[in-house]
């Protein structure tokens, strides 16, 4: 499964512009489809640090 900029923003409360930064900056893995960045589930667990754990603190200090 994957998701859109615009999806990963609305689904974490962020803005675009940051889901971009951090796609560029290399801290969140996405593939370019057809025109558009699409991240895997996998690669948004791994930035929100879920691996290996069950609860962490993601962007903003949010518990998942």
């Amino acid at each position: 499964m994957g998701y859109s900029v615009a999806e990963v923003a609305e689904l974490l409360g962020l803005s675009k512009n940051l889901v971009y930064r951090a796609i560029h900056s290399g801290n969140l893995r996405a593939v370019k489809l057809g025109g558009r960045l699409i991240v895997s589930h996998r690669a948004l667990e791994e930035w929100l640090g879920y691996v290996g754990s069950e609860e962490q603190k993601g962007p903003r200090g949010r518990t998942w």
